[in-house]
């Protein structure tokens, strides 16, 4: 049998069967029943103990500077130099009847240009309150980095996005998965995993839609509207602003570009009516929507041969301004900043 055993104590939150359960609340990106706490900063851990259970303090290393950004429908209530209180209103929409508030306290840096900077006057400190009994995994004294476990359990994968990014998200559901294969003595090469990872990061909620042809609450391809905004920065124009988004592959799977491939799914009627209010064209670009009304699909040699996008005697064929592939400047830069982190991504 290709069977590992392990033995030892039961950890605090473990899911004995784990398997596909587990595979599946990675994919969905669904909440573990029991979540770890994760540090929001890098800094240095205090720990008090009394009859209730135990307070964790992390104490930030140095003074952090946070961004908050705003659209051109937006009123500046700060300027630079003035301190600001935590909660306190730094930018207003009054037709929308929309508000950014900061965080922390501070001082107003940058306040220009869509952005607002403001820089902690005292480094920050923050609490984690448990009840006896949860297993805490550092001790007074100890040095925390960002996103870093504070307590035993799995790590919702919303708010390690949050905290830490995206990349140790995505890092952590391809690792997590791997081990639950590895466990039942099976090996998966990580471009398998990683491929249906990068789906579930591929959307975008627009925000402030600047010159480009998007509505606020959009939901668009991360790449789409990179292009876009590429575009628009070159000619001079406002870009848009958005926040990435984390869905389950369930969920992803209903905002694809092509409503045939939507409605063949889930939610029929919800697509269909969606689809023929907002007017929406297929252009049949991947294989499914092609599958179902029975056209020949978009891949392979022959059909880039009948289609004129590649010569008979041609042995590869690469299109960088096909859809899906971004080969812009920026998003180079961005793979590889991200390579030397020793990233699979």
């Amino acid at each position: 049998m290709r069977t590992f055993h392990s033995g030892g104590v039961a950890k605090e939150g473990g899911d004995m069967t784990q398997g596909l359960a587990r595979v599946e609340e990675l994919f969905e990106a669904r909440n573990p029943k029991l979540v770890a706490e994760i540090s929001d900063i890098d800094g240095t851990v205090t720990i008090d103990h009394d009859n209730s259970g135990a307070t964790v303090k992390v104490t930030a290393h140095e003074l952090v500077e946070e961004e908050y950004y705003f659209g051109e429908d937006f009123e500046l209530a700060v300027k630079e130099g003035q301190q600001v209180k935590a909660k306190q209103i730094l930018a207003r929409n009054k037709k929308e009847k929309q508000r950014i508030t900061s965080n922390f306290a501070g001082e107003v840096k940058r306040a220009s240009n869509g952005m607002i900077v403001i820089k902690d006057v005292e480094k920050r400190v923050y609490e984690y309150n448990f009840d006896l009994g949860r297993t805490i995994l550092v001790k007074s004294g100890d040095t925390v980095k960002i996103a870093q476990k504070i307590t035993e359990g799995n790590l919702s994968i919303q708010k390690l996005m949050q905290i830490g990014g995206v990349l140790a998200a995505e890092k952590y559901i391809v690792d997590e998965i791997k081990s639950i294969y590895a466990s039942q003595g099976q090996t998966v090469n990580s471009k398998h995993i990683e491929l249906i990872v990068r789906q579930m990061f591929s959307r975008i909620r627009v925000l402030d839609k600047g010159d480009t042809e998007f509505f606020p609450g959009d939901i668009v391809d991360i790449i789409t509207f990179k292009k876009e905004n590429d575009k628009l920065l070159s000619e001079g124009k406002s870009s848009g602003i958005g926040e990435r988004l984390l869905l389950g592959i369930t969920k992803i799977s209903l905002y694809t570009e092509s409503w045939l491939s939507s409605a063949s799914f889930q939610e029929t009627v919800r697509v269909l009516v969606e689809s023929s209010v907002s007017g929406k064209i297929d252009k049949l670009k991947e294989l499914k929507e092609n599958v179902i009304i029975g056209r020949l699909i978009p891949a392979g040699k022959q059909y880039n041969i009948i289609n004129g996008h590649i010569a008979p005697d041609d042995d590869e064929y690469f299109d960088p301004n096909a859809y899906g592939v971004d080969t812009s400047e920026t998003h180079l830069k961005e793979v590889a900043k991200e390579m030397e982190h020793e990233s699979d991504f």
